[in-house]
């Protein structure tokens, strides 16, 4: 390891704007996996078994979209990719929380924008780096784990302080900083 040159790589302010990135981004996705359904029965008055639909079908979504979206990932580049996902995301996830309980089912079908989304930097930053990549995709995906451990106690944390729609709705925060982040780079 030619630690001079990973220094460059990894304190790099393109390296810096993906590890917020993929660190708000795991914080949304595990954030929604772990209080979609609480939300939706507190807030959008579902039942059990609709919320937990709803639930199965965010991560059913997130599967056939990384089928169908790595069609798409090529054609149009990754920079851009992201973004049109990311973005995507956050028009779901808004709508989702704030608008009418019918709405709703926005929250799970944003799991196909999600999917998109970490794949996709993955390659962006092995694409970046050849050399050391193996060090700089180790230091991604901790920044990855940081943000699921993060971001479902931010959710609860800001629920148990300012209820669960205010606490839910730091998904979509993560998601916005995300949408910045990716922006920027």
């Amino acid at each position: 390891v030619n630690f001079k040159n990973l220094g460059k790589s990894v304190f790099s302010r393109q390296m810096i704007l993906f590890f917020v990135a993929i660190t708000v981004y795991v914080a949304a996705e595990i954030g929604i996996g772990a209080w979609l359904v609480e939300f939706l029965q507190k807030v959008k008055l579902q039942s059990v078994s609709q919320s937990t639909l709803y639930l199965a079908l965010f991560f059913g979504t997130i599967t056939i979209g990384r089928f169908i979206g790595s069609f798409f990932v090529s054609r149009i580049g990754y920079l851009k990719s992201l973004l049109y996902a990311g973005l995507a995301a956050v028009i779901c996830v808004g709508i989702g929380i704030f608008a009418s309980a019918e709405l709703a089912i926005l929250l799970p079908l944003s799991g196909f924008f999600y999917s998109i989304i970490f794949s996709t930097m993955t390659a962006a930053v092995s694409d970046l780096h050849q050399e050391n990549q193996g060090t700089i995709l180790g230091l991604l995906f901790t920044f990855a784990g940081l943000g699921g451990m993060l971001g479902p106690w931010l959710v609860g944390l800001l629920s148990d302080w300012f209820g669960m729609q205010l606490g839910f709705s730091v998904v979509l925060a993560f998601l916005i900083l995300m949408n910045v982040a990716l922006g920027f780079l």
